[in-house]
């Protein structure tokens, strides 16, 4: 039974004690953590690590990016050697299973789907260097998600969306259905971007389905006329 071993901010030094100093950035201990070889820590002191949920999540999947980063390169460099597809040297799924584990050695890395005694006895040197080359880039060089900027939702689509989930909500509990059978949301989000006028045009809308346009088609036509 594999044992998975965690520790605590405390242990670089982090403290709760007004006016310690001398603390290093999260990112840093992060960083030092993984490659000392821990699965996890605590939280430490609140406010150390994002409280925020989105942005601690960003922070970790960075270093996940680097490491997949670094594998990529390599299955580039081995498909190259051998003149194969990179895909039949070593699958996305198992540099996937890598990039999230992090591996520090061939136990480990022996136990991730995909990783055969054959890819080990092949590539496992040099799969566990390129996640310890990962493990050692600076923090200021990882590997970032491009920020997409969410999407505008015209007025009119948004007020006809909250019509829609108006009219669901009243009719959840009058006909007893749940809601995401009734109308799901990418349901409500169709009608509402093309904001038919008829229980025709309704019915044609990608996702609506003949029984909800015979069964509420003119309700629902109602209420977007009052959006």
């Amino acid at each position: 039974m594999a044992i998975r071993v965690a520790t605590a901010p405390v242990s670089w030094g982090v403290m709760e004690v007004e006016g310690f100093g001398g603390q290093k950035p999260f990112g840093e201990v992060l960083d030092e953590m993984k490659r000392a070889g821990y699965d996890g820590t605590e939280l430490g002191p609140y406010g150390f690590l994002p409280t925020d949920p989105k942005a601690l999540r960003a922070e970790l999947s960075s270093r996940g990016l680097a490491i997949l980063r670094e594998l990529w390169t390599l299955r580039e460099s081995l498909a190259r050697a051998a003149d194969r597809p990179p895909f039949k040297i070593l699958s996305e799924e198992i540099l996937l299973a890598i990039a999230r584990a992090a591996p520090r050695d061939t136990a480990t890395l022996a136990t991730l789907p995909g990783v055969t005694s054959r890819v080990l006895g092949r590539w496992g040197g040099a799969l566990g260097a390129a996640v310890e080359r990962a493990l050692a880039v600076p923090e200021s060089e990882l590997p970032q998600w491009p920020r997409r900027p969410r999407p505008r939702i015209p007025g009119a689509v948004s007020r006809r969306i909250e019509a829609l989930r108006k009219w669901r909500a009243e009719a959840t509990a009058r006909i007893g259905l749940e809601p995401g059978v009734l109308l799901p949301n990418r349901v409500i989000a169709h009608i509402a971007e093309a904001g038919p006028r008829t229980v025709e045009a309704l019915a044609a809308v990608d996702g609506v389905r003949r029984w909800r346009a015979e069964t509420f088609g003119a309700e629902l036509i109602a209420a977007l006329s009052r959006s």
